[in-house]
Order: C-alpha cells, then structure tokens, then sequence
C-alpha cells in the first residue's frame, strides 16, 4: 500500500492529488499554481494544499501572504 504522502488517488480526472504531476508542474517546468490550477482544472485553493500536503510548498511560502506592502494591514485592499 503506498504512503498517503505519496498518492492519495489514482483517479486520471483528479492528477492533483498525485504528488509527482504537481512535482513535475512546479518544481521542473516552474509553472506557477495559478496556470497549474488551470491546466488541470481546479481552484488555485486545490492546487496550493496539495502542494503543501505533498511537502512541495512550504506552508508560509504563498504570496497571500506576504503583504507586497509590509505597513500596509489591510485586508482586500
């Protein structure tokens, strides 16, 4: 049985939740999750917590949230 670290489908219809498609996406083509969101039809939300389920994204690695602005505290701004 393989480790739910490794895989947790083989569904063809949902290749998010196989960590060597979102392997390959982000870390060799470089592809940000947005165009991976896209290429394999699902949120931008699946894709990043996928990828830090997986262990390919760190948890505090996400532009959401770095403020771009550092004493801007607004929220939706």
């Amino acid at each position: 049985m393989k480790s739910q670290q490794t895989t947790l489908a083989r569904n063809p219809t949902e290749p998010y939740r196989d960590r060597a498609p979102l392997y390959d996406l982000y870390k060799t083509q470089e592809k940000t999750i947005s165009d991976i969101a896209e290429e394999l039809d699902c949120s931008v939300t699946t894709v990043r917590n996928y990828l830090r389920r997986f262990g390919i994204l760190d948890p505090l690695d996400s532009p959401a949230t770095i403020p771009q602005d550092p004493t801007d505290m607004t929220v939706g701004s």
